[in-house]
């Protein structure tokens, strides 16, 4: 076909005015073997293909995990009764302990453990949760302005002192379960006067650690609340626990 056409243009053109010669310069042949693929520039193409196919890929994913990712919240507020959370007192008093050291201070520490009557088994927990709502209300009105109130557990909450002497935190506590009762304002009623409240008191030294100080707090409360006569309860420096008024 090649030869073909090249006979026919050199008869064309020998039939043209002008003067012209033409010649064939290389004769048409028929390719024994196909060119084959350029192995190299496949390999390069395909990688450049996959890391930007992946980089994409992986960009979609990042953004698809943080359109659906529920974002997470730092809370501090206990819902059922309004106070701070446990996560919350944690984090305070790891702050208070680093100001103490700093500055050679002290803080006291508190647990109160309010404990409902035996006639509590048969009250909704509808009636229980507003009855330690009531209960902590009045407890938070009568600390100051700078001491913390939080949720310890279920019915025990944590008191923290800044600047404030485990004597001075007693007699704060000692007030406020002289006050509790029938006769304190928003909680009258018979259920309120069955109603107890015990706490464990605990101060700061440059030896304890945020554990330590809870712990000697929770042993002070162990022992105001397996006492009929001992309300309130002091760690005594790792050593004893001593009644409220010794």
């Amino acid at each position: 076909f090649a030869d073909a056409v090249s006979l026919e243009f050199i008869e064309y053109v020998n039939g043209l005015y002008d003067v012209f010669e033409l010649e064939l310069l290389d004769p048409p042949r028929v390719a024994r073997s196909p060119a084959g693929p350029d192995k190299k520039v496949i390999i390069a193409g395909g990688i450049v293909l996959g890391i930007a196919l992946g980089s994409a890929l992986a960009l979609l994913a990042q953004y698809w995990q943080i359109a659906t990712t529920e974002k997470k919240h730092f809370e501090i507020l206990d819902p059922e009764t309004g106070t701070f959370n446990r996560a919350y007192l944690m984090l305070r008093l790891d702050e208070e302990v680093s100001r103490a050291r700093r500055n050679s201070e002290s803080f006291a520490l508190a647990l109160l453990a309010l404990d409902y009557p035996p006639a509590a088994e048969a009250w909704t927990e509808q009636h229980k949760a507003d009855m330690l709502r009531r209960v902590i209300a009045f407890v938070g009105a009568q600390l100051r302005d700078e001491d913390i109130l939080c949720r310890y557990e279920a019915t025990k909450f944590a008191l923290l002192f800044p600047s404030l002497s485990v004597g001075k935190a007693r007699d704060l506590l000692t007030g406020v379960e002289d006050r509790f009762g029938a006769e304190a304002p928003g909680l009258a009623g018979e259920d309120y006067e069955e109603l107890t409240i015990s706490a464990g008191i605990a101060y700061f030294t440059n030896q304890d650690s945020v554990d330590e100080i809870i712990n000697q707090a929770e042993q002070a409360l162990e022992t105001a609340s397996g006492s009929e006569e001992i309300r309130i309860a002091l760690f005594n420096g790792g050593r004893e626990v001593l009644a409220a008024g010794a």
